[in-house]
């Protein structure tokens, strides 16, 4: 999915979102009253999902939500934007700032796994709804402890369903799998996610993989040749 098809998405979705948030309270829905939302994004133009490519999409979904007809209108919705700067700490302080000060019924993003994680565990005890383009194996499966997250961006399980589906297809009984840990610089730690998924997805039936970090390129080269291929596939 590409960043232009999530803005797409992002714009589609938030309407309904901040919509259902603010219609489940019955007190907000009858006085209309203000609708605080609180956007966490990085402002370092290397990330993926970044202040300057996000905001001009959200202020899109929110004129949507407050014209005639619109879920919101008549509402006076405000956008808060806090520097996540990718990070859980950052995301954390910018947060709770927003909570204590009563400035926020939604947060949209952090949008890097790390930063998200420790925020929606903790907007179960705020009663926050998080939106984020995030996504690992344990939001899936620890449904309670991330039950005020909505994801709407790619989907790691999915990608290690399939993979479980191919292992299944061709009978294979062993796997390697290589990666960097911080190959995507657009997303922190995004191949580490990725794959840390597939591992946990797997694991529910097969032994777990041994783990090896390769320093060297060359080291790495010289286990592959006694690790991988069909001489090797059968020992």
């Amino acid at each position: 999915m590409t960043a232009f098809h999530k803005l797409k998405l992002l714009v589609i979705m938030l309407p309904s979102l901040v919509a259902l948030v603010m219609v489940s309270t019955s007190k907000a829905a009858k006085v209309l009253e203000p609708v605080m939302i609180s956007a966490l994004l990085p402002h370092a133009k290397h990330y993926q999902f970044t202040h300057q490519k996000i905001a001009p999409a959200i202020e899109i979904a929110i004129d949507k939500v407050k014209a005639p007809g619109g879920p919101l209108h008549g509402h006076n919705v405000t956008i808060l934007y806090g520097n996540s700067e990718c990070s859980s700490s950052h995301s954390m302080n910018e947060a709770i700032n927003l909570f204590v000060n009563k400035k926020t019924h939604i947060f949209l993003g952090p949008t890097c796994a790390f930063a998200v994680a420790p925020l929606v565990r903790q907007a179960k005890f705020w009663n926050v709804p998080v939106v984020s383009p995030t996504s690992t194996e344990a939001f899936h499966k620890e449904h309670d402890e991330y039950s005020m997250l909505t994801m709407v961006g790619y989907n790691s399980v999915q990608l290690a369903d399939s993979i479980y589906k191919l292992i299944k297809l061709f009978s294979w009984t062993k796997m390697k799998m290589l990666y960097e840990p911080n190959g995507d610089k657009t997303m922190p730690s995004l191949c580490h996610f990725v794959i840390d998924c597939i591992d946990k997805y797997l694991n529910d039936e097969y032994k777990q993989m041994p783990y090896f970090k390769f320093e060297q390129t060359s080291a790495m080269l010289a286990d592959m040749e006694k690790e991988i291929g069909t001489d090797n596939a059968g020992k």
